[in-house]
Parts: structure tokens; C-alpha cells; sequence
């Protein structure tokens, strides 16, 4: 069974004590990674509809709104064991499914210029993307995902992760700077 009922600092501590216990670097991955690894089954962000009226984002948003709180599958609050939502084309389970994944991208508030190109961006780390039947946004905090914090669309049902493997070589030497100041705090 997946694990549910985690926050963001649950799902980061878990992948640091992970890594010290397997001796590789573990950790969440990226919103882009988790989009491309999620292939055919990733729903997206509501806004990124936009394009299809430009000077009027919010006539996307609504009807991605409508879209996704239309009963394309009832609520399940069961979870479910790994492999009941079956492999995407990608061959890895349960992306859509209904648990979404924390990862470790920041809420991103972006300003438009009336050209179209970014004005001004802020990152807000507080709250983390979460990607699952579709892209939701969440307070870093929050274990229960129908308790609060997701922008659009339907309530997650379930807050869990799953993580990648970092086999970048400063991924291996975090790793080894931790273990030996663990070492030497005597961890």
C-alpha cells in the first residue's frame, strides 16, 4: 500500500533517512520530472489552458474547473493497493490514481505581460505541487488533502510520494558530507 497522510517535511525526512540507510541520494522529484514520468496520465496545471484564450485566462480556468469536478470517476477515499490504476506507458503505476505525490517544486505566482512573457515571478515554498489526477497545489503542512490548500479542480484524496533515485555526483557528495558530520556528531 502506498503511504498516505504525509506532509512535505514527512515526505523529505523520510527520503534523508532513506538515503543514509541505502547509501544512495534519494529524494522528491521535480513537478516536470514527475509530469514527464506520469506520460499519458499526466492531467496538467488548470492554467496552462490559457493559451487557448489568451486575454481571458479565466475563461480556461473555469472550464478546466468544470472539467475536472465533472464525475470522471467517483471519489474513492479507499486507498488502493500498488497497481490497481495499472502502468502508464512510461511502465511505472498508479500515476492518477488517488493518492497524489508531493514533489519538491515551489507554488510559482507569475505575472503577464500583455505580450504574453513573465513580468514577475514569486516563488512561494510554503505551499508544494503535488501531481496526481490532476496538478494541485498544497501547504506544505497539510496531511489530509481534503482538508484545504488544493487551488482547482477535485479535493486529493490522498497526500503521498514516491521518490527518485539523484545519481548526480553533488547529489553522492551531499550524501557523504551528511554521513560523516552524522559521524561526527557521533549519529
Amino acid at each position: 500500500m502506498p503511504v498516505t497522510g504525509v506532509d512535505y517535511r514527512d515526505a523529505t525526512a523520510f527520503a534523508a533517512w532513506y538515503s543514509h540507510k541505502t547509501g544512495y541520494p534519494w529524494r522528491l522529484p521535480t513537478a516536470d520530472e514527475a509530469a514527464a514520468a506520469a506520460g499519458e496520465r499526466f492531467a496538467g496545471d488548470a492554467f496552462s489552458a490559457a493559451a487557448e484564450n489568451p486575454a481571458n485566462p479565466a475563461v480556461a480556468w473555469l472550464r478546466r474547473y468544470k472539467e475536472e469536478s465533472a464525475a470522471k470517476r467517483p471519489a474513492d477515499p479507499a486507498v488502493k493497493a500498488r497497481g490497481f490504476y495499472g502502468a502508464n506507458a512510461n511502465g511505472i503505476d498508479d500515476f492518477g490514481g488517488n493518492v497524489w505525490e508531493w514533489t519538491s517544486t515551489c507554488y510559482a505566482r507569475t505575472t503577464l505581460a500583455p505580450d504574453g512573457s513573465v513580468e514577475s515571478r514569486t516563488d512561494n515554498c510554503g505551499v508544494r505541487v503535488l501531481e496526481g489526477l490532476h496538478r494541485a497545489y498544497m501547504s506544505s503542512f497539510v496531511r489530509d488533502g481534503k482538508s484545504g490548500g488544493c487551488a482547482v479542480g477535485t479535493p486529493p484524496e490522498h497526500l503521498g510520494f514516491r521518490l527518485v533515485r539523484d545519481d548526480t555526483p553533488l547529489a553522492h557528495v551531499k550524501l557523504a558530507a551528511a554521513r560523516l558530520w552524522d559521524r561526527a556528531a557521533g549519529f
